[in-house]
């Protein structure tokens, strides 16, 4: 009777551990200290796995995913979210199926097309309105309400995230959710840009842009790989605004913070916008135009390239 007693203590004590790697990774990953979340995670999955803890195991490949796609490692995240997603078939796990199909229309929506990422949303587009926590409800809409804008659907867009302004108002209290509060601020920042100027519908954007803005140096505060982003759209706001002086400081600023933190996407948006507001004249512009182009081209996020 000893062996399978030690057999369940071992296995205890192994689920144990991988359970404790995967949460101080998550830990790393607020400071963007990505290697290091990287290991944690890895052994965490090769520890359910081996010990036969599917549920483990997958929400490490999947945190390690989310993990890789902050770091702009687009190519590599959607190979978790694909194992993931298998796995959770298997299992018959429909939240994780979920959350990797997700997170797959979020890799979609910088390295594919805005027809792509809304397939993925279709998907689970029904599970979302039915059982979807308010976190999970951020997630998949503001990603598939950005997706909206790429597809020429802008009075879509705008419902979709009107529908988040409440979830979005609130302080951050999950960092799964700093893409999606992105995609949110870039939808409204869009929607504003098109609108007519001087008119009363671009009023309310800007307006609705500054609330999506503020949340994410909201988040930007909470978790400090979220700042990058925060200094991007802010940039992105004042430029809208007229105040270009202001956008190319906070530029500048997400440069520096993203090199400090290895965030090279975000670097390469905030090249991109450096590039689209020097003047035509200046040669400034398409030296920061061609390294956005580079940077772009080179993590796979062709959605960026319109320049």
């Amino acid at each position: 009777a000893a062996f399978p007693d030690n057999a369940a203590t071992l296995a205890a004590a192994n689920a144990a551990l991988a359970y404790v790697l995967s949460r101080v990774a998550i830990v790393d990953l607020y400071d963007a200290r990505w290697p290091a979340a990287e290991a944690k995670l890895q052994r965490a999955a090769d520890v359910a796995r081996t010990f036969g803890d599917r549920r483990l195991r997958e929400e490490a490949v999947g945190v390690l995913g989310i993990t890789l796609f902050f770091a702009g490692r687009f190519r590599e995240a959607t190979g978790n979210f694909e194992s993931m997603k298998t796995s959770a078939h298997f299992s018959n796990n429909v939240q994780i199926q979920a959350w990797a199909t997700m997170m797959t229309a979020a890799v979609l929506v910088r390295t594919g097309t805005a027809e792509a990422a809304g397939v993925e949303y279709a998907a689970i587009a029904d599970w979302v309105g039915k059982n979807a926590t308010k976190s999970e409800v951020l997630w998949a809409n503001g990603i598939e309400a950005l997706a909206r804008v790429r597809r020429g659907d802008p009075k879509g867009a705008l419902e979709l995230a009107d529908s988040l302004l409440p979830y979005v108002k609130k302080r951050p209290v999950a960092y799964w959710v700093q893409h999606a509060l992105a995609a949110v601020a870039e939808t409204y920042l869009s929607l504003w840009a098109a609108a007519p100027a001087g008119s009363p519908e671009a009023a309310t954007l800007r307006s609705k842009a500054a609330i999506g803005c503020l949340a994410m140096r909201r988040f930007g505060g909470a978790f400090p790989f979220g700042r990058p982003q925060a200094l991007l759209w802010d940039g992105v706001f004042a430029a809208q605004a007229g105040q270009i002086g202001k956008a190319v400081q906070h530029w500048h600023q997400c440069i520096a913070v993203c090199d400090k933190l290895n965030m090279p996407w975000e670097a390469a948006l905030a090249k991109r916008e450096l590039g689209r507001h020097t003047p035509k004249g200046d040669p400034q512009r398409n030296v920061w135009l061609d390294k956005a182009v580079d940077e772009l081209e080179t993590l796979g996020a062709r959605w960026d390239l319109d320049l």
